[in-house]
């Protein structure tokens, strides 16, 4: 059995060793999967995952059984391969599923190359299949996320600016601070922000966050 992808390998076997990989593999979906027979294997694992089951050779072997895939896969021996020889880790398991989902776009772009080959082939409207192409190679470059690293300056600015745009439409803050002159200031807390607060020895800075949560 020869197969053409570790990406694809090293995910499933890395989701049936980790402890918790609901969190990651939701980034993903059978059809990402270009081996039919890894597709069968992670509809295993999301079968586990979704009935409480840890994802391990055993449980996932017995979810393909209930399927009818198990022999179809390799049986219990290949799912064990799968996590003896995994290299992806946990600490790097966000850039090999970036990897692998890129792989997958390149892939399709590859057959959708091939698709408008044959379409040449017979005649049709060139300057069409040239669109068409052009239009792939559009999704694959658009759909990955370049990440920009900002100053510390610039987040404070963009913060800055938000809070006070948020406070000239008199929006209401979603946490109170407590301190009507932070509150002011700021606006107060949000969904989704991240809040570090900083300062040296004995400055307050516990005291603070002990009022800060005792206020909310």
């Amino acid at each position: 059995m020869h197969l053409t992808s570790d990406h694809e390998r090293n995910i499933l076997g890395w989701a049936m060793v980790a402890d918790s990989p609901a969190q990651y593999l939701d980034q993903i979906t059978e059809q990402d999967f270009v081996e039919p027979i890894h597709a069968k294997i992670f509809d295993g694992v999301i079968d586990c995952i979704s009935h409480g089951k840890a994802p391990d050779a055993v449980n996932v072997g017995s979810s393909l059984r209930k399927f009818g895939y198990l022999d179809q896969v390799g049986g219990t021996g290949y799912l064990n391969d799968l996590m003896i020889n995994c290299e992806a880790r946990v600490w790097n398991i966000q850039q090999v599923l970036s990897d692998f989902l890129q792989q997958g776009k390149l892939i399709n772009a590859r057959r959708a190359v091939h698709k408008a080959a044959a379409q040449m082939a017979e005649s049709l409207n060139v300057d069409d299949v040239i669109k068409e192409l052009q239009n792939e190679i559009t999704r694959l470059t658009t759909n990955k996320k370049e990440i920009q690293e900002q100053s510390y300056f610039q987040c404070l600015t963009r913060a800055w600016e938000k809070s006070k745009s948020d406070h000239e439409k008199g929006k209401k803050p979603f946490t109170q601070t407590g301190l009507l002159e932070l509150d002011d200031i700021i606006g107060g807390f949000r969904p989704g922000e991240l809040v570090t607060l900083a300062g040296r020895p004995a400055m307050g800075k516990s005291a603070l966050a002990w009022h800060l949560a005792t206020a909310s």
